[in-house]
This record gives structure tokens, sequence and C-alpha cells, in this order.
């Protein structure tokens, strides 16, 4: 296996991970401000 035959699988998987990050990150902010939101109420 040479480095340029990995790079292609290594990179579809890199951006598979980036996309669920961002959802991830989303929905963390999502709840942070829902609880911030419960808290003053």
């Amino acid at each position: 296996m040479k480095l340029r035959e990995l790079q292609a699988p290594l990179r579809r998987v890199y951006k598979f991970v980036n996309l669920r990050w961002n959802l991830l990150q989303s929905k963390l902010a999502l709840v942070a401000v829902w609880l911030a939101v419960m808290r003053r109420s």
C-alpha cells in the first residue's frame, strides 16, 4: 500500500467525520442555548 493509494479513502473518511462533527457541534450549541433558556425561566 502506497501513501497515494491511501489518500482517497482517507479523504473520504475525513469528509464524513468532518460533516458528523459539524452536526454534533450544532446540536451541542442548541442544547446549551436550550439549557440557558430553561434556567432563566
